[in-house]
């Protein structure tokens, strides 16, 4: 469920609540990966790994501060799927390095903590 607010000119504003996309990843690079759209409050994000290969996504750059994306992969055995910042935001602690979200039944919770800065939450399962 999400709720769309506009501005008193009615131009449209930010859209709140949860939201679901499927993204198949792509490459190992962020430069390569997957756009991962819908953001929202709260975005869960499947990325498809497809042939078994490495495939990335990268994180929504539209995202507002305190925003969380869910991030899940499809694969069950060999192969990872990867996520990256978008250009210009890094981690908290420091550095822009991506992640491995998880195999199958697994994943990863991260939340925006300012306008430029992520930190992993933890896993999600």
């Amino acid at each position: 469920m999400t709720a769309s607010f506009f501005d008193p000119t009615g131009s449209p504003g930010r859209t709140y609540g949860t939201s679901i996309d499927t993204v198949n990843g792509n490459g190992t690079t962020s430069g390569a990966a997957t756009a991962i759209s819908a953001p929202t409050g709260w975005t869960i994000v499947i990325i498809n790994t497809l042939d078994g290969s490495n495939r990335a996504a990268i994180l929504p750059s539209a995202m507002a501060v305190g925003d969380i994306v869910e991030a899940y992969s499809t694969q069950e055995t060999s192969g990872t799927a990867i996520l990256f910042l978008p250009s210009g935001e890094g981690w908290l602690a420091g550095g822009t390095a991506s992640i491995a979200v998880g195999n199958t039944n697994s994943g990863v919770l991260l939340r925006k903590l300012t306008a430029t800065q992520w930190v992993v939450m933890g896993a999600a399962a």
